[in-house]
């Protein structure tokens, strides 16, 4: 009765997610411009196995996408459907995970483990973290991911303790689905290796070569989807270059990632759609970070013997955490609630573990800390609800992460593109005076950002006010201008100052203005091939050849780049 109710009472509080329409923005790429959101078909699927999203390489994702397209068209119901029930089978995924893992450790029965695991699995499926996972339709490769996920690890666990080599077989199989979903399935290696040397291996006969062997098919198949990934990053240059420095800053950054996460596990309050990295960069919060890390290590290592699984749930808390963690920064670097959805599984478990242990062990005080975890459970649900009506509102909900940091450039324009949607959606709906609006709203918050021009000057042709139109787009043209000269001029400023990952970005924005700065070509292929990348030095420069073919200097320089590529070709060879 334990799961069932778990699992009832998961359906019950993600039931609203059911009624959510589509989301006008944040669902753009993956819903409305989805080239994969049509009916299935076999030229579909073999599309879907040849192509990268976004720069993302997950085919079943796409062909998920696909299937509710096939059965609901664009009914908004299915497509939440799917993701729905996806949430409730991991939730029964985790359940069945803990509860088996937990046995075969103790082994003995209890119903205590019986109570951890429903404990646990309840405060992982209502937890408003989830929110983000299961009622945004474009992270399906969320839940969709994490079924492959759990189940691999526990077709796994069930193959080693009971020695059935065809479950081990069955487990890598199923990992090729999760890999395939969604590339933060990498970390699985990792979280074999620590389960089957901690606790599936006898105490005196640990070997971690053993495990680490019994880990290698697991290993290949992550080492190409990490490829693919990387590869399909780096051709939508989205990956940020690792250089010495870039890679100390993540490291000391990482912690206090880890401690966010915790946070807001513990606090889910204050819920946004995503949350700027900038907080965690500051020098007093990484010194307490670090702090906190070597605390909870320190008596990690005072009582490794007693509380062993605590051990075993931080190591696996870190090592899932890696892939979304910064350590590899891709695009824009933010912090979400969907990068938690199996992080903080070993997090809740611990956190699961503590409340049993004071419950069968503090007597007197044992209905007190119930009626305190029941109302948490009430408390969690009651939040996770209200979140899950902000959803469908693209406006509302962007506000949400703005108003909490209206100084983050990322956020504030993720702000202005959703009001910029919302007011193209109304121009084509002939409602031009609601989408001026909207675009008024925007340009309050940044009042040189051309886009807005653009489609205010777009409404008032549609409405016949062409006069006023001309002025708006004029406007427009100079408010751009000076933006691409704003942003290449700062590139200029971190370039000479050796920022080469925050020039490149500034230069990037700067051809945003205007694709025709050859300047801004030249710079950055000056910044590649201080990096050492030849060939992306050398792309740049053909594409200020291919502008001004002309320029003396652009060809001498492209000549002696590539004169430096075949030199250091012929030397590998």
């Amino acid at each position: 009765m334990i799961p069932l109710a778990v699992v009832g009472l998961t359906a019950l509080v993600f039931l609203p997610s059911l009624f959510l329409g589509f989301n006008l923005f944040w669902d753009l790429f993956y819903v409305f411009q989805n080239p994969f959101q049509k009916s299935i078909s076999l030229p579909l699927v073999k599309e879907a196995f040849f192509s990268l999203v976004e720069g993302n390489y997950h085919p079943l994702t796409l062909l998920s996408h696909s299937l509710d397209y096939t059965v609901w068209k664009t009914n908004p119901f299915g497509h939440h459907l799917t993701s729905y029930l996806l949430h409730l089978i991991n939730v029964f995924l985790v359940f069945t995970l803990i509860e088996y893992l937990i046995r075969r450790w103790r082994r003995r029965p209890g119903s205590s483990l019986i109570y951890l695991a429903g404990l646990a699995a309840l405060i992982f499926g209502i937890h408003p973290l989830r929110v983000e996972s299961v009622a945004w339709i474009t992270e399906r490769k969320d839940v969709l991911f994490a079924f492959f996920y759990l189940l691999t690890i526990y077709l796994f666990v069930r193959g080693r303790s009971e020695k059935k080599t065809y479950l081990y077989w069955w487990a890598v199989l199923v990992y090729l689905g999760a890999i395939l979903c969604k590339a933060m399935a990498v970390s699985l290696p990792v979280v074999v290796i620590i389960l089957d040397y901690r606790m599936l291996s006898p105490a005196g006969k640990r070997r971690l070569r053993r495990s680490f062997l019994r880990a290698v098919p697991f290993v290949v198949l992550a080492a190409g989807a990490a490829l693919l990934a990387v590869l399909g990053q780096h051709r939508e240059s989205l990956m940020a270059p690792l250089t010495p420095m870039i890679i100390l800053e993540n490291l000391l950054q990482f912690p206090g990632v880890m401690v966010f996460y915790v946070g807001k596990t513990l606090w889910p309050f204050g819920m946004a759609p995503l949350y700027p990295l900038e907080p965690l960069t500051a020098p007093g919060y990484i010194i307490f970070s670090w702090l906190l890390l070597a605390g909870v290590l320190t008596i990690f290592c005072l009582y490794r013997n007693r509380y062993s699984s605590l051990i075993t749930g931080f190591l696996l808390f870190i090592f899932l955490l890696l892939p979304v963690g910064g350590l590899v920064r891709v695009g824009a670097q933010v912090l979400a609630d969907r990068f938690s959805y199996l992080p903080t599984i070993p997090l809740i478990f611990a956190l699961s573990l503590l409340i049993i242990m004071a419950i069968s062990r503090i007597g007197r005080l044992r209905g007190i800390i119930i009626a305190a975890v029941v109302i948490w459970i009430a408390v969690l649900s009651r939040s996770t609800i209200s979140y899950i009506a902000f959803w469908d509102e693209p406006i509302t909900l962007t506000q949400r992460a703005y108003q909490n940091y209206p100084r983050s450039g990322i956020i504030r324009l993720m702000m202005l593109r959703t009001y910029n949607r919302a007011a193209a959606d109304l121009i084509e709906k002939g409602q031009y005076n609601r989408a001026i609006e909207e675009l008024a709203h925007a340009l309050a918050i940044q009042s040189d950002f051309p886009d807005s021009y653009y489609l205010w000057a777009y409404a008032l042709e549609r409405a016949g006010r062409l006069g006023r139109a001309g002025e708006v787009r004029r406007k427009a043209d100079e408010v751009k201008r000076k933006l691409g000269e704003r942003y290449f001029n700062q590139g200029l400023f971190c370039a000479e100052r050796q920022e080469y990952y925050k020039a490149e970005g500034l230069f990037r924005e700067a051809l945003v203005y205007n694709k025709a700065r050859i300047e801004a070509y030249y710079n950055l292929s000056v910044i590649y091939e201080k990096q050492g990348d030849l060939q992306a030095a050398a792309d740049e420069l053909k594409k200020a050849l291919a502008i001004s073919p002309t320029q003396p200097q652009l060809r001498r320089r492209l000549i002696s780049v590539l004169e430096s590529q075949s030199k250091l070709d012929r030397d590998v060879d």
